[in-house]
């Protein structure tokens, strides 16, 4: 009996401590004695929970928040730096600039203007008296007036406006601006001077021997096609002033757009050239505004001259009695060129002339004269003058009764009206 009551008590000893040391469900926890550091440096024991060891390693979603002793280390968490002010950075900023061809204004204002990166910018083309607004190039396009550019990245945008002559062709136009190719361009280009008789060199001009040797420029090609549409717009708003006879008269027989012209003889640089054996005008389509367009009348008036009297400066009296007393002319219009001339420079410098440049030559004083009468911006200039200028009115009537012996449409109202 003894013997059964002492294992009765070993097998009740033996359950209890059995059933202490493993836990009955994986949800329960036991605590066990860790270390921790005091604030007083010293050790102490404490109690934290631990995950029971039945539990699966997957089902752990919360680390131990402390170690089981003192000798197991920790690491510092990396962190995410930020701004002091906890502000945006600055927002990206673009700058459109506007331009305008011919004569008029635009809102915002002609120049530079910058905005911020996404911003949509409504932009209005405003012609002057007597023109009329035509389209945008550059970085826009379209007939509209007003247009809107979204601002996402720097922008150049001119606004075209034309005066609209009575020889102007709007099919070609719209021609030269849907072109794709510098070919596609000169096609719409011939379309237009073929009512004139001319043929339109681009991409298959053959110089004469004069044009080799006095010349030199560049072919287009398509990569300045956007180039070519903004000068063919403007060689179109300028060359429409012309009545037919007139260019018959002058016996030019084509027109050759180039880029990089040059003069062997005097400079490197120019805006035209007028070829009297070819009979070809060539210009340059890199330049633009009321320079360009003067330009192209003051060298054909050279070729007309040419044509009409065979040589660059026919000897006027009756020009020549128009001059201030004691006035002698410069070097020639290629001595304004050098880098020393002493040519008088400006518009109007002095009386009698409309630019400075016309005091280097007989030549050039009759061929800046006939400029000033074609270019609308500059013929009011003039008008201006005339007002007090007897020597001037003297010139430009005298030169307009010239020009209508070749063509009598462009006598009585016709530079007025060409000119609005």
């Amino acid at each position: 009996m003894k013997k059964l009551l002492a294992l009765f008590i070993i097998l009740t000893i033996f359950t209890s401590v059995m059933s202490g040391c493993y836990p009955q469900s994986s949800n329960e926890t036991l605590n066990v004695p860790v270390t921790s550091n005091s604030q007083d440096g010293s050790n102490s024991l404490s109690s934290q929970p631990y995950t029971s060891l039945l539990t699966p390693l997957s089902s752990i979603t919360t680390p131990m928040t402390s170690p089981i002793t003192s000798t197991v280390s920790t690491t510092t968490p990396k962190t995410v730096q930020t701004s002091e002010t906890g502000t945006n950075s600055p927002k990206t900023k673009y700058d459109l600039t506007i331009s305008v061809d011919g004569s008029g204004t635009t809102n915002p204002n002609i120049g530079l203007v910058t905005y911020d990166e996404g911003s949509v910018v409504n932009v209005t083309a405003t012609p002057a008296s007597g023109w009329k607004f035509y389209m945008w190039i550059g970085d826009a396009s379209g007939s509209d007036a007003t247009i809107s550019l979204r601002m996402d990245g720097k922008k150049d945008i001119t606004a075209v406006f034309w005066t609209g002559n009575r020889f102007t062709s709007n099919a070609a136009l719209s021609g030269l601006m849907a072109a794709n190719s510098v070919a596609d361009a000169q096609q719409s280009l011939q379309s237009f001077v073929s009512q004139y008789g001319l043929t339109m060199e681009i991409t298959n001009i053959i110089p004469s021997s004069y044009s080799k040797t006095y010349s030199t420029y560049s072919l287009l090609t398509d990569n300045d096609l956007q180039t070519l549409k903004t000068y063919g717009t403007l060689f179109i708003d300028e060359w429409s002033k012309y009545p037919i006879d007139w260019v018959t008269n002058s016996k030019v027989k084509s027109i050759a757009i180039v880029k990089k012209l040059g003069v062997n003889t005097t400079a490197p640089a120019v805006a035209a050239f007028p070829d009297i054996v070819g009979e070809t005008m060539y210009y340059d389509d890199t330049y633009s505004g009321d320079y360009a367009r003067e330009v192209i009348h003051h060298e054909f008036d050279h070729l007309v001259t040419f044509n009409i009297f065979n040589t660059w400066a026919p000897v006027d009296s009756i020009w020549l009695s128009f001059n201030p007393p004691g006035f002698s002319y410069g070097a020639g219009g290629a001595s304004a060129y050098q880098s020393n001339n002493s040519s008088l420079s400006g518009e109007h410098p002095t009386s009698g002339f409309v630019t400075g440049y016309a005091t280097t030559a007989i030549e050039e004083d009759k061929a800046e004269t006939y400029a000033y009468l074609m270019t609308t911006t500059y013929y009011h200039h003039l008008q201006n003058w005339l007002f007090s200028d007897t020597d001037l009115t003297n010139k430009v009537n005298y030169y307009k009764q010239f020009i209508s012996k070749y063509s009598p449409e462009m006598s009585g109202n016709y530079f007025d009206e060409i000119n609005p």
